[in-house]
């Protein structure tokens, strides 16, 4: 019984540098970054498969017993944690929402994976950017960063999300909205774009495709 509390402490709050085994990809850092993010105590997370390594921003002594049971049942293992001053270069928590930080701009989750009636929630007036994205997709995070710099500089643009609200991405990918609107799509993020009167103007994952695709038809008038 010691050995086993010894084994499964509380670690104290503050920054938590945790090791974990399995990350192979940049992919892999946003998947196990959901998982942890999702411990009781934990304010936020960031990873590194490189060094295959997280760091955690803690609000209250985190178990390691619940780091364990977090990464249970995936590819990825818990191997050791221990308390840092500060999280490394490059392994600083980020936000957990990719649209964090879009205060002020026309951003506006429609769907967390239930089915959604796009056009309905459509910015009048304006063109609207359906992204569609998921917790676990780094490049999603990448995407909304530079959409929201975009909706900064261009008020008549606005950005109506749908969030594939699960772990991984087969559980994501099973969601109802994915069926209504992604069974074509070549993977996430998914950008579709119209213009204020309902008609198309861009669909695929290229960001910047879509903005130019924009500002050309802005430019047309």
């Amino acid at each position: 019984m010691i050995l086993i509390a010894a084994a499964f402490a509380a670690l104290p709050t503050g920054s938590v540098l945790v090791t974990v085994s399995g990350m192979g990809d940049d992919c892999c850092e946003q998947q196990v970054v959901t998982r942890l993010s999702g411990v009781a105590g934990v304010k936020s997370a960031a990873a590194s498969a490189a060094l295959g390594q997280a760091c955690l921003s803690t609000s209250a002594p985190v178990e390691e017993a619940a780091l364990t049971a977090a990464l249970a049942g995936s590819e990825y293992a818990y191997v050791s944690a221990a308390p840092v001053s500060a999280c490394p270069a490059g392994l600083v928590p980020a936000a957990k929402d990719a649209w964090d930080g879009a205060t002020g701009l026309d951003v506006v989750i429609v769907s967390h994976g239930e089915q959604v009636d796009l056009a309905a929630h459509a910015a009048k007036g304006k063109y609207t950017v359906y992204d569609f994205g998921a917790p676990w997709c780094q490049p999603c995070y990448t995407t909304a960063d530079r959409l929201k710099a975009y909706l900064g500089a261009n008020a008549d643009v606005a950005v109506r999300a749908v969030v594939l609200d699960a772990g991984d991405p087969k559980q994501s990918f099973v969601l109802p909205v994915v069926k209504q609107y992604l069974e074509f799509a070549e993977g996430l993020p998914w950008l579709k774009v119209v213009d204020a009167s309902g008609k198309k103007v861009y669909e695929g994952s290229d960001v910047e495709a879509a903005i130019k695709a924009i500002d050309k038809r802005r430019a047309k008038g």
